[in-house]
């Protein structure tokens, strides 16, 4: 049994101490700097783990590339659009840091259990609306609610981020689908999740001309928790690559619906000699190498496209398409006179 001491004897070690009579051993330096301390805040603990936090970045990544490239074809105009941030923090936290009044949409996150909620400045979102009205896309001095009319207008907008949104989760949940709930423009009405429920908040940037904002994103832990252990499989990076190469032919052929192309209806072509253009006078007749009873060629952009039947429609001339030209009528030479 080990012998103790009594208090005389106390005293005298602590005295002996104080005069340096008594060495104190220290503690081994490598055992000191092997000790790490980390703070740990119970308040706000730690639910993703890196690891899916960078298979959540990955996602947002891919959506904003898709938002930018959809926005851009939408709108008709250069727009930037990028992840800055993605942090856990306490759903009360996330609503004070948003703008006040703003455009909020709620959106289900089918099949999971519970609702997403989508944050748009409304200064953008007001310079989205001109734009969309053919105007330059100036913004307001003094955001404000939306009137049902303008409601409607940015649909489209959401619409799209929304559609963004599924191609960039279907590659991690096949079955994913965000829908619309509801729209509003005061965040502390809103209730997705009890104030001290923990939230996974994405931000991003976007800029629209001159026009800046950000994007927020809220997805309550209690939503996202089924579908976290998928965000680290190896499947996700194999399961990925297929995606990405059919979203990416998605969005070039999205982005091309909205260019314009030049098509025209050719009548007949001759070769004429410089002689003979030069000879021309009002009333000449020229004769073309297709008979009157032929159909007429649509070229679209120099490429013969179709063959179609000549008319009017409307007091105005007009074509009706009958057959494409294959690619063996469009390589025999014009006939010459």
């Amino acid at each position: 049994m080990t012998e103790m001491l009594s208090q005389d004897e106390v005293d005298a070690l602590l005295n002996a101490v104080q005069k340096g009579e008594v060495d104190v051993a220290e503690p081994p330096a490598d055992q000191t700097q092997q000790r790490k301390v980390e703070p740990y805040d119970f308040h706000k603990p730690h639910l993703i783990s890196n690891e899916q936090l960078r298979g959540l970045q990955i996602i947002h990544d891919t959506f904003a590339k898709g938002l930018q490239s959809n926005l851009s074809g939408l709108l008709r105009t250069a727009i930037e659009v990028k992840l800055v941030a993605i942090d856990q923090l306490l759903y009360s936290e996330f609503v004070l840091s948003l703008y006040n009044p703003t455009f909020l949409t709620v959106v289900k996150c089918l099949p999971l259990t519970g609702t997403a909620l989508i944050e748009m400045n409304l200064a953008i979102i007001m310079a989205i609306i001109d734009r969309l009205l053919g105007g330059t896309g100036a913004t307001v001095p003094e955001p404000r609610e939306l009137t049902p009319l303008e409601l409607s207008i940015v649909r489209s907008v959401v619409n799209a981020t929304l559609e963004e949104m599924h191609m960039a989760w279907v590659s991690t949940v096949d079955n994913i689908k965000f829908e619309v709930d509801s729209h509003d423009f005061n965040p502390e009405f809103l209730r997705i999740a009890p104030p001290e429920a923990s939230v996974l908040s994405v931000t991003l940037d976007w800029r629209i001309g001159e026009a800046t904002g950000v994007i927020n994103i809220c997805y309550p832990f209690s939503v996202i928790k089924p579908i976290l252990p998928k965000l680290t499989s190896d499947s996700m990076v194999m399961k990925s690559s297929g995606v990405q190469s059919e979203q990416e032919k998605k969005r070039v052929l999205q982005s091309m619906m909205g260019v314009a192309l030049d098509v025209s209806a050719v009548l007949g072509r001759c070769v004429l000699t410089a002689d003979q253009v030069v000879n021309l006078t009002p009333g000449d007749v020229i004769c073309l190498e297709t008979r009157y009873d032929r159909p007429v060629e649509v070229v679209i952009e120099g490429k013969h496209c179709y063959l179609a039947e000549i008319g009017q429609r409307h007091g105005k001339l007009a074509v009706r398409l009958q057959a494409p030209v294959t690619a063996r009528e469009e390589e025999l030479p014009a006939l010459q006179l």
